[in-house]
């Protein structure tokens, strides 16, 4: 048997292909890949069509942090989920900092600017965590942290506003005696997990999503009446 469209162009024919292949047999990465190139899909896959293409000029023309370190179909040998990346960006979009720079005619470009300044600044706090590391080896690099330290990038602009990498730099050295990406334990909801318990679950993301911003907001509110003395 064989099944066959008719289109008019290869548009109308990359968009059916997006269409039926979105469940299976084609994975879900190399579908989200696709779509930066495809129009008039639904509604639903706007926000990560957004997200998708934002993290492509990532990886493919970004900074040293991120550009060829994210796992797509056209780049195999990245450690970073490409998915977790998305996630990030469609959180900040949705309630964060990249949802203020929608207004813009030029909100990709925003977008792309301060992700890439924010993982500049990651990978220079957090360098030794960071900088050849997968995801095995450090929990930064892993789907949990990646979503987890979007949470941490939109209160970092949420309180100052900062869009370059020093700025950002001076919050995350806050946060970072009290992280345990590649070894020790994590001290959160009373309790204590073994640097490599996190896994990339909604309940395991959200707890570290909750102890990172708390932690980083308590250090903000101490910073600031050292400085009001």
């Amino acid at each position: 048997f064989v099944s066959a469209l008719v289109c008019k162009n290869y548009d109308q024919l990359r968009q059916q292909f997006v269409l039926i292949n979105n469940t299976r047999p084609l994975p879900k990465t190399l579908i989200y890949e696709l779509l930066p190139t495809v129009d008039g899909l639904p509604e639903r896959f706007t926000a990560r069509k957004f997200a998708a293409r934002v993290v492509e000029r990532l990886n493919f023309a970004g900074s040293p942090a991120l550009r060829g370190q994210i796992r797509q179909h056209t780049n195999p040998n990245g450690v970073i989920s490409d998915t977790a990346m998305q996630k990030l960006v469609m959180n900040s979009a949705a309630n964060g900092a990249i949802r203020e720079l929608i207004q813009f005619e030029d909100r990709e470009n925003r977008a792309v600017e301060l992700v890439d300044e924010y993982f500049t600044a990651v990978s220079d706090v957090f360098a030794g965590e960071w900088i050849g590391m997968t995801p095995r080896l450090s929990r930064l690099r892993h789907g949990a942290g990646i979503v987890a330290m979007g949470f941490v990038m939109d209160l970092l602009y949420a309180n100052k506003g900062p869009m370059t990498a020093p700025q950002f730099s001076e919050g995350l050295e806050l946060l970072k005696p009290f992280t345990a990406w590649t070894s020790g334990t994590w001290r959160m909801d009373g309790c204590e997990l073994l640097w490599n318990d996190i896994q990339n679950t909604p309940s395991d993301i959200d707890m570290l999503t909750r102890f990172l911003v708390s932690t980083t907001k308590r250090q903000l509110r101490k910073l600031r009446r050292v400085a009001n003395g």
